[in-house]
């Protein structure tokens, strides 16, 4: 008799905790659920090891179609297509040209930029991308921006600037083509002590389709670190 009293009581007790706990249990579960997804698509999407930024001290993961077969580095800031064709890019650092094997044979870019903090706020660099596309994208501006962090351990803060618009991309020069065609070009700007990183991308939309070129640069802004 007394062994069933206590039996009772520990399943009620137990019964109690979960019906109590439920809410944090779920709560608890879907944050590793995501926090296993988000790293599953990084591993998929991404390379493993980052990309430095000389001398900003960050880096981040690109991805895979950013291969080294496909792509190659402009260092001089007048190079053709180092920059894009709507503005210069504060305190150029280098260019990675991609001509994708697989999709259309129209190049996609990633730009990186690093200004330093000292004497220059991120409102100032801002302002002078802004002041360069003004007659041509009026209305355009930096907005807020969270991005989740690889580890899914929280988020990480940018300001963006989107551009949608046609434009020339030019792959002549690599066995490519050469049109104008309906693209996109994003640029996020984040801020450390020492330094304003700029990294922007600038795809045509036909090949960001084909790539999932959005989720990709989605996921690799959060493995800025």
């Amino acid at each position: 008799m007394k062994r069933r009293i206590c039996l009772f009581a520990l399943c009620s007790a137990c019964l109690l905790l979960t019906s109590c706990d439920s809410g944090t249990y779920d709560s608890r579960l879907n944050s590793f659920l995501n926090k296993e997804g988000q790293a599953a698509d990084v591993a998929k999407t991404l390379f493993e090891s980052a990309t430095s930024i000389p001398t900003s001290g960050v880096g981040l993961k690109l991805p895979r179609f950013f291969s080294k077969d496909d792509m190659q580095y402009l260092t001089a800031a007048d190079a053709p297509n180092a920059q894009p064709p709507f503005f210069t890019v504060p305190g150029f650092q280098w260019t990675a040209e991609v001509m994708p094997s697989s999709a259309e044979k129209l190049p996609f870019y990633l730009y990186v930029g690093v200004v330093s903090a000292d004497g220059k706020k991120q409102r100032e660099v801002m302002d002078g991308i802004v002041k360069q596309i003004k007659t041509k994208f009026p209305g355009t501006l930096w907005k807020p921006l969270s991005l989740a962090r690889e580890d899914g351990s929280g988020q990480i803060e940018f300001k963006q600037l989107s551009i949608r618009a046609k434009h020339v991309f030019d792959g002549s020069a690599r066995g490519g083509t050469k049109v104008e065609a309906g693209g996109r070009c994003d640029f996020y700007i984040y801020s450390t002590p020492s330094h304003h990183v700029l990294v922007g991308w600038r795809v045509a939309d036909s090949v960001a389709s084909a790539l999932q070129f959005t989720r990709a640069v989605d996921l690799a802004m959060g493995t800025l670190k």
